[in-house]
């Protein structure tokens, strides 16, 4: 399938790096959208596996391949798909997660004139995109009260934006390792109104290779750059403690998922101390002594539900991984 000569309504940014078995799934997802033109491009970051040789025997050619020489940066990655893209929006897939085909569809129809950004509702998934949790998908109002707080907007795979948006907000800062795509929003914000798109439409698979939450110390080192830059990030949260309760609880959540006891207990401590919450000091010691009594997900951003009943269509009927999505030579 060509391009459309009028061009592509939606610019698909999908950064990539030695993970050729998990994009195969995730640019399918991508190419069986319905009802919207596009273009995927794919930006390999310097992958020392088949993924480039792979693209680019690639047959469709909605599908434009860009490789950059091992940056190891995804805002970097992902900045060079928006500078290519052609599209009126811009919308962003992680090389391990999954849409809905109707997924772009609907975030087009979402969007009013004055929106520049509709994010969608999450599913998080195992390895095997089976899913897990459903992610509560918040109201565009409670986005406008609490996103200094914490990042409602969530994963970037996620995300539909404008592509004059991004471009006057400079893209992401390659300078933030773990918190760019929240600073992003945090600038986004400012040329316009965002939007939702229901019901959850994106599959984030959680897996042990992308938990990249990096280490206490440079997580508030770029929470104390989001402070310096967004003055209602720090007005929003404790001086002392840097992030807010609802942020360093999410935090927690997540080292405790990853499995790192000692990470998620230093938060809790944080919180314990800083925001004079004696019970949290409690949760930390119990969970560097193993006795987590705290179900995984008690704390996240927008809260989450237990998936109830079968998998939704769309992810049950996934590509499998290694599959070719666009008939590869």
């Amino acid at each position: 399938m060509t391009t459309p000569a009028s061009g592509p309504d939606v610019s698909v940014v999908l950064p990539t790096r030695n993970r050729r078995t998990y994009l195969a799934r995730s640019l399918a997802s991508a190419l069986a959208q319905e009802e919207v033109r596009l273009e995927a491009i794919v930006v390999d970051d310097g992958s020392t596996d088949d993924t480039w040789d792979w693209l680019i025997r690639l047959v469709d050619r909605r599908v434009r391949p860009i490789r950059i020489e091992g940056i190891g940066n995804v805002a970097e990655a992902r900045n060079r798909g928006i500078a290519a893209a052609t599209g009126e929006w811009v919308a962003f897939l992680d090389d391990d997660d999954v849409w809905a085909p109707d997924k772009l569809r609907r975030q087009l129809d979402a969007a009013d004139d004055g929106d520049v950004l509709v994010y969608a509702g999450v599913i998080e998934t195992d390895e095997a995109l089976r899913p897990v949790v459903e992610i509560v998908t918040p109201t565009p109002a409670e986005v406008g009260q609490r996103l200094a707080a914490t990042n409602l907007v969530g994963t970037p795979s996620a995300v539909l934006v404008r592509t004059e948006a991004l471009r006057a907000a400079d893209g992401f800062d390659p300078g933030l390792a773990i918190l760019a795509d929240w600073d992003l929003w945090l600038r986004v914000r400012k040329q316009g109104g965002f939007a939702a798109a229901m019901p959850h439409l994106v599959g984030y698979r959680v897996h042990g290779r992308n938990l990249h939450l990096g280490s206490v110390r440079r997580m508030l080192d770029e929470l104390r750059v989001l402070r310096s830059r967004h003055p209602d990030v720090a007005a929003a949260s404790s001086a002392k403690a840097i992030g807010s309760l609802e942020f360093l609880r999410w935090l927690a959540s997540r080292y405790r998922r990853a499995g790192r006891r000692l990470d998620a207990c230093r938060v809790y401590l944080r919180i314990g101390l800083c925001y004079r919450r004696p019970r949290d000091v409690a949760r930390g010691i119990a969970v560097l002594l193993g006795r987590d009594f705290i179900p995984l997900g008690a704390y996240s951003t927008t809260g989450k539900a237990g998936v109830s009943g079968p998998s939704p269509s769309w992810l049950a009927s996934a590509p499998a991984d290694s599959a070719d999505p666009a008939g590869g030579a």
